[in-house]
């Protein structure tokens, strides 16, 4: 399939989006001449097999061509946005470290990635009923029916934690034993602490902030089915309080609430910046700015285009390429 235009760009509810012109180009086009970097888009798809597809060639034979044949929200995969819309990121990026090629670990969405970004590896549910699974997958990401779990019975997609807080009723209800980084930070004694907003809501931490498919240690037994375990996953509000009054521990991880986790479902660009500023400035303002090293990334792409085809080291990835910052 091949597009003198672009398709037009589809909205939140899928329809088409009023903001966006009818016959934009077909090529990457600058989001900042249709939408701000605080305006709500649609969320594009952004799945294990659909992903996959997504790198095949297009009509010139090039690879990394179907984003918007395979994707689902029109030609708004193909927008992106300037310097101007995370500016705050760009500013950092000049000052220290920014990664260029940096993948995302797994072809596909969030619970995955946060997964692989704690163990190197791949959940498993292999009891998964078959509502949740993937069928009649062949190469290069097709697939008869989608599924959060392959036919293998790994976990290439999204379920919730076996442990809750939960958001949804798709839930991973097999707790996760491999091992983690968790593991070999307690071996070797050094601390640690997965700081995640509004984990300290009990039954209301989702609507305090909570993204529990982002959250991975909620699904590692170790860690959530014992005391000393649990103590490690902390409300971000007691990041800010160990940077002011000390106490922070020698790694510490940092989610912000959903609404600004920049991701085009729950959140902006904008909204995603203005919170790595607020981190950041935190950091720089505190005791440990002097000897800490700082590093920002993403778990996914989002579904947005990217022209980079990703290495291939195993049939779960690499994904994406994804931002990443270092200081």
């Amino acid at each position: 399939m091949s597009y003198a235009t672009l398709p037009q760009p589809l909205g939140r509810e899928r329809t088409a989006d009023p903001r966006f012109p009818a016959d934009v180009p077909n090529a990457p086009f600058l989001l900042q001449k249709y939408v701000g970097p605080f305006d709500e888009t649609n969320n594009p798809v952004h799945r294990f097999y659909h992903m996959q597809r997504q790198y095949g060639a297009g009509a010139d034979g090039v690879a990394m061509g179907k984003w918007v044949a395979e994707g689902t929200s029109g030609g708004i995969t193909m927008g992106y946005y300037d310097r101007a819309a995370s500016a705050v990121q760009w500013r950092l990026a000049d000052e220290f470290v920014l990664l260029d090629r940096w993948f995302q670990g797994i072809h596909g969405g969030s619970f995955a990635n946060h997964f692989y970004l704690i163990s190197a590896g791949v959940a498993r549910y292999p009891d998964a009923p078959a509502a949740e699974r993937a069928a009649g997958v062949g190469p290069d990401g097709r697939a008869d029916k989608d599924g959060e779990v392959d036919p293998e019975g790994w976990v290439v997609n999204n379920l919730d934690p076996p442990y809750p807080p939960r958001r949804t009723e798709h839930i991973l209800r097999a707790p996760q034993t491999t091992p983690t980084i968790a593991d070999r930070l307690d071996a070797a004694g050094i601390t640690w602490a997965w700081y995640a907003t509004g984990w300290g809501g009990g039954a209301d931490a989702v609507k305090q902030g909570l993204m529990p498919h982002h959250n991975p240690f909620q699904y590692v037994m170790r860690v959530m089915e014992t005391p000393e375990g649990r103590t490690h996953i902390r409300d971000a509000s007691e990041f800010s309080r160990a940077l002011r009054d000390g106490g922070l521990p020698s790694v510490a991880f940092v989610k912000p609430h959903w609404k600004d986790n920049a991701h085009a479902v729950s959140s902006t660009v904008g909204a995603g910046d203005r919170w790595v500023g607020a981190m950041v400035r935190e950091v720089m303002a505190s005791r440990y700015w002097p000897r800490v090293a700082v590093v920002i990334t993403y778990d996914e792409g989002g579904g947005w285009f990217d022209h980079v085809r990703p290495p291939a080291v195993d049939r779960f990835g690499l994904g994406t390429r994804v931002p990443a910052l270092a200081s």
